[in-house]
Formats: structure tokens, sequence, C-alpha cells
């Protein structure tokens, strides 16, 4: 009776402290949560940097910001969200005066490249 009382303890212990870790990284589920036309600071407020005991999530940085030829301002923003395989994967936000027009993958970013004319500075070791 008493072994069955200590491990339903420990297994309770467990279960609630497992229940509590936080979490280390953005999931790529989040992205599930965004739409064309959503304002930046929404998804700057989605992607913020978090603390957990012993560390800091980094949180969505600003990579260009530059005027069009028209006069609008556009934004690449990244975050490393995790897609279930690897750890983390970048993923790069496109905004033009402040509101999200396009969001992918940097392999995604061709389509993009073409319609606006930007240059920006990728975390290391993430070729455009």
């Amino acid at each position: 009776m008493k072994k069955t009382i200590i491990s339903f303890t420990i297994l309770a212990f467990l279960l609630l402290t497992g229940c509590t870790v936080p979490q280390r990284y953005f999931r790529a589920d989040s992205l599930n949560n965004i739409s064309i036309g959503y304002p930046k600071s929404t998804i700057m407020e989605m992607f913020k940097s978090q603390k957990y005991p012993g560390g800091v999530v980094p949180g969505m940085q600003i990579r260009a910001a530059q005027r069009s030829s028209n006069g609008k301002l556009i934004e690449v923003g990244e975050v490393m969200i995790t897609d279930g395989v690897t750890y983390s994967v970048p993923y790069w936000f496109l905004f033009e005066d402040t509101k999200l027009v396009q969001w992918g993958r940097p392999e995604d970013w061709k389509a993009a490249s073409m319609r606006y004319d930007i240059n920006f500075n990728p975390s290391p070791g993430v070729s455009r």
C-alpha cells in the first residue's frame, strides 16, 4: 500500500511538472493564427522574446527596413520556428506599411524578391 502511494505521488509530480515546462521555441502551429493584412505589431507580439529558467527564446528580429520606389515602407522580420523535424528553421515575414503581405521559409522567398526590391541581412548561415 505504501509503495502504491509513493508511486502515485511520484507519477503525479512528474505529470504536474511536465505540464509546466516552459516553451523554449516557437512552434509551427502558431503560423495557423496568422493572416495577410495583420498589423506588424500583432505579429511582433505573437513572436516576442520569452524568458525561461536558464535562457531566452529570441523573438522576431527586423532584418531590413527601407522605402520602396513608390514610398511604401518595406520591412522583413525573421523568427526561428520548430518544424517538428529539426530544432528550428527560419521564417521570414514581409511587411508593407506595417501590414503583413507575405511570410514563408527562405526557399519560398524568390517570388517575394521579384516583387519587392529589398536587401536584408538574414541570420548567419541562412541563405536567401
